[in-house]
């Protein structure tokens, strides 16, 4: 059975980061503020870093250290790429699903239904 992913909006295109990080940490059972995200890390013009992201996540205890692979299933223009912990691999999923693919990350398919706005992971 699919189980529903959270979903949080971004304020604008260079506040990406944080509303992924919050996804990633309330499906995995950990209410987090976005501002207190946001106070934790070190913003500029251009967005927060991966760098401050993978920051952000040690000070609040979430593992950001090992390798994932993002797979993108798109018909001929699938792509496989590693990233480093889950926090960076978020954009990865974001590149695939804006190309109109489905992306697999840590042996779960995500799926996407944009009628609900919902992502869900199937296990």
């Amino acid at each position: 059975m699919p189980r529903k992913f959270p979903f949080f909006f971004q304020l604008d295109g260079m506040d990406c980061g944080h509303p992924c990080l919050k996804m990633i940490a309330e499906f995995y059972g950990k209410t987090i503020e976005l501002q207190l995200l946001r106070d934790y890390s070190y913003f500029v013009k251009d967005g927060v870093s991966l760098l401050g992201i993978s920051q952000v996540a040690n000070k609040l205890n979430t593992t950001s250290n090992k390798q994932y692979t993002v797979e993108c299933s798109n018909g001929s223009n699938g792509w496989t790429k590693v990233c480093d912990g889950k926090l960076s691999c978020a954009s990865l999923i974001n590149d695939c699903l804006n190309q109109g693919g489905c992306a697999t990350i840590c042996n779960k398919q995500m799926t996407y239904v944009p009628q609900t706005s919902t992502f869900y992971l199937i296990n």
